[in-house]
């Protein structure tokens, strides 16, 4: 039960957000955490219901079945992460196993979760069964959110973070469970019910009201809590109103301190003043970490007066960012929010003035870009756009493409991030920024941040891999617990393997814990006695249970560093003519292909003495010597680095007359 203390404890996460929290009627409250809740279950309602799925599985309408969960997702407002679909909380009804026979038994079994016997966490478990029996993804968000609004009056959307934080406000985290399962989510709505039961006096609350005081308190527990000030902006029906861009085309027409002397109060109250909430909204919302390296209280804002000796001019826009501490907005790499008569920018950026800052991200971006190109595509998509904003045209639908037709991808950015002036950002036309809800501008911008802070690292760190993959791990595990929908490498023990090949398995462990330790071997003996057929078996040991992979290249005297790192390779163009680029070899295809893969990946080096190994490895004896560092290669601008799941065998003939 929730007694007063608790009860007392949450009121006061109530007040520290509203000032004087006067119940579930609070009109602030109603306008940050209930108005969109139920706007969504209203509208997403009739989607789901039961009439409607059922007509589709009886007629056995599988894509349909599976298009009307994609707009009832799309319509989540704020409430399901939908920036990259494919990795987003709708992931599963991505799935390639669905694209086959499965997808008629998984929306059987959708359908069974949201309107099968029994209550809905004994149905949540049955679901959570299928998918575990089919390994399909399993998270809390999707069966919940699809519970939720079909039934908002019993069911709530468990947004893992959000709970799990909430549950240890109260003392209670022991009745959180990482997976969602029957128990859990029984867990979860008894603790609602306590909820609503101890707050009934404040105006009777359904669960939608107990959801978001948890997540409210969910805030407070991370320490993202901001108080309201009695002058924030209203918000009906976005933070910035329509005026405010009028505003500021009269002053792109008259870039003046006149004129915005004339007009300082309109430029405060429709301009700089939702403009710094906002921002400042979002300050409160950032993790520790990154409010450990970023400056997010002292001189975050411009002013419109520029610095011309007097001349009287002004800037047309208006802006803000998060910079590292000790440093300066116009010499470092920053978050930042951008706001002028055409559009609403927020993103990543590197001051003008940081040249040390961009040398060093450029460097980074090129010499690690093996590793970051997976990472960052998963984690921040492709929805951002790369380079200054005067590249860019807004398309009748509100979004933005490049005024040369042009789509970047990762691999060019990081590939030259000067290229693209280090600018990473995302964009709202004036007409969808004004629709935005104050909450759900403010989470919008707080996702980006947090999604594009590794960059921050990149350019302020010397050496950034590790401190950006613990960042990712910590702020964002749901991306490690994505199960990967191909299949893992069956396993090969060591048992097998002594018994196979007459080695002891003490022996075989041995060559194992060497191999893993070093990450390369060779094998050595007369010709035909089992060298590549042990290597082969090793390999399949070590890439065991895993997402790995293994490969064979038999080397010969005429191979080549062009074979195997990488060369000019002439092709013909469509003109007739000749083209030259420099083609990956055999080696760097590997490695690029191994970057992708979370476990163990082998590459078994055949005959590895038949070739001039100098001659062949060029730059790569220097990094199998030196595992963790990296190298530019020939005839290429780009660093080179052996990722750390690679794992080299080669085997060699103690005597060959092709030497």
């Amino acid at each position: 039960m929730i007694g007063e203390t608790i009860k007392a404890k949450i009121i006061e996460a109530l007040n520290a957000r509203y000032g004087s929290w006067s119940g579930f009627q609070d009109e602030q409250f109603i306008e940050d955490e209930t108005r969109y809740k139920r706007r969504v279950a209203e509208e997403t309602q009739p989607l789901v219901a039961r009439a409607v799925l059922d007509e589709m599985v009886q007629q056995g309408q599988w894509d349909d079945f599976i298009a009307q969960l994609e707009l009832a997702g799309k319509r989540s407002i704020n409430l399901l992460y939908m920036r990259t679909p494919k990795s987003g909380d709708l992931k599963l009804l991505y799935a390639p196993a669905l694209a086959g026979d499965l997808r008629a038994e998984f929306c059987r079994a959708f359908f069974r979760l949201l309107y099968g016997d029994g209550g809905a966490p004994e149905r949540l478990g049955a679901f959570v069964a299928f998918l575990e029996a089919n390994r399909l993804p399993i998270y809390w968000t999707f069966p919940t959110y699809f519970l939720f609004i079909s039934d908002p009056d019993h069911n709530l959307l468990v947004k893992p973070s959000t709970i799990k934080d909430f549950l240890e406000f109260i003392d209670a985290g022991e009745r959180w469970n990482r997976w969602p399962t029957a128990e859990g989510y029984q867990a979860i709505l008894d603790t609602a019910a306590e909820v609503g039961a101890a707050f009934e006096e404040y105006g009777r609350p359904d669960l939608i009201d107990v959801q978001s005081v948890m997540y409210v308190c969910a805030d407070v527990e991370r320490g993202k809590v901001t108080s309201v000030e009695s002058t924030s902006p209203r918000q009906r029906p976005g933070i910035f109103k329509p005026e405010a861009f009028a505003l500021l085309k009269d002053l792109d027409d008259d870039p003046t301190v006149a004129f915005c002397q004339a007009h300082q109060e309109e430029l405060e109250r429709l301009v700089t003043v939702p403009f710094q909430h906002v921002f400042r909204s979002v300050a409160g919302r950032l993790s520790e970490t990154i409010r450990a390296t970023m400056e997010t209280d002292k001189r975050l804002f411009s002013i419109f007066a520029k610095n011309d000796f007097g001349r009287g001019g002004a800037w047309s826009h208006y802006w803000g960012a998060f910079y590292p501490k000790g440093s300066k907005r116009s010499q470092d790499a920053q978050l930042s929010m951008w706001i002028n008569h055409e559009l609403f920018e927020h993103g990543f950026y590197i001051g003008n003035y940081g040249s040390t800052q961009r040398q060093r991200f450029s460097r980074n971006s090129q010499v690690h870009a093996q590793i970051l190109e997976p990472i960052l595509s998963q984690l921040i998509g492709d929805n951002v756009r790369f380079g200054d904003r005067e590249n860019l045209i807004v398309q009748p639908d509100g979004t933005f493409a490049y005024r040369d037709g042009s789509e970047p991808t990762w691999a060019e950015f990081l590939q030259d991030p000067s290229r693209f002036n280090n600018d990473v950002s995302y964009f709202l036309a004036p007409e969808d920024l004004v629709e935005l809800e104050e909450d759900a501008l403010v989470e919008r911008v707080l996702d980006s941040f947090r999604r594009l802070f590794p960059l921050v690292l990149l350019a302020t760190l010397d050496e950034p891999i590790a401190e950006i993959e613990a960042y990712v791990a910590q702020e964002f595990p749901e991306l490690d617990e994505e199960e990967e929908e191909e299949e893992l490498q069956p396993l090969l023990p060591l048992p097998d393997i002594a018994a196979e090949t007459g080695f002891s398995q003490a022996e075989l462990a041995r060559w194992v814990a060497a191999i893993q330790r070093k990450r390369q071997a060779i094998f050595y003996g007369p010709p035909g006695t089992g060298k590549t057929f042990i290597a082969r078996m090793l390999a399949q040991h070590l890439i065991g249970g895993g997402d790995g992979f293994w490969e064979l290249v038999q080397f010969h005297p005429a191979y080549a560093y062009e074979d195997f790192i990488q060369g000019i390779r002439p092709r013909p163009t469509a003109s007739g003519g000749l083209e030259y680029p420099v083609v990956r070899g055999r080696f760097l295809e590997f490695c690029q292909k191994a970057a992708q893969c979370k476990g163990p990946c082998v590459l078994i080096i055949d005959e590895i003495n038949r070739a001039n190994l100098a001659r062949v490895f060029g730059e790569l004896m220097y990094l199998l010597e030196y595992r963790d560092e990296s190298i530019r290669l020939a005839a290429s601008d780009q660093g080179f680095r052996i990722p750390s799941n690679v794992y080299l065998i080669g085997t060699m003939n103690t005597a060959d007359r092709s030497i």
